[in-house]
């Protein structure tokens, strides 16, 4: 059976099937709103406040919010069986960062982001072999290579050393 129930005073109801449904006057009344999917694969929506602003929201979030007791406060949600796109009631739970990590590495869904996909990533892999080509074939010091990349001597010494960017410098010896 489709339980609603309504979301934060919004004029939306969202369901413990993973489903939001539109409660505004007029030609919306009642009706199942389109989900879309992120870059990362969860279903989102996008919801309007009384003053007509606009806030796109996690479906899987919604559903926990509402359906979900969460008395340890913890602050992440879940996805039992590893779909993101499944955002029924039972395949949901209030987890830790630790605990959604862990979960991740258990179902095989986790890769540690290195390289050019972590965020605060600078350097190319092709710039990367540059600057290990450079600190162990060239007269220049570890601060002009850095200065020559837009990084730190610490981060030049750590290619060097292997420390940072083992995935690709260990290729090149």
């Amino acid at each position: 059976m489709e339980i609603w129930k309504q979301i934060d005073n919004l004029d939306y109801e969202v369901s413990n099937r993973g489903r939001v449904k539109s409660l505004r006057v007029g030609r919306g009344y009642g009706k199942i709103l389109k989900l879309s999917k992120d870059t990362k694969g969860y279903l989102r929506v996008r919801l309007y406040t009384e003053k007509y602003r606009a806030t796109t929201c996690k479906v899987h979030r919604l559903v926990a919010k509402a359906f979900i007791g969460n008395l340890e406060d913890k602050p992440e949600v879940n996805h039992i069986d590893g779909c993101r796109s499944n955002n029924i009631i039972g395949n949901l739970e209030w987890v830790t960062s630790k605990e959604n990590t862990a979960h991740r590495k258990t179902l095989g869904n986790w890769t540690p982001h290195k390289g050019v996909n972590h965020g605060m990533s600078i350097l190319s892999e092709e710039q990367v072999k540059s600057v290990y080509y450079l600190s162990h074939n060239s007269e220049l010091t570890q601060k002009q290579i850095g200065d020559k990349f837009g990084v730190g001597y610490a981060t030049v010494s750590n290619i060097k050393l292997k420390k940072q960017w083992a995935h690709v410098t260990d290729k090149l010896d």
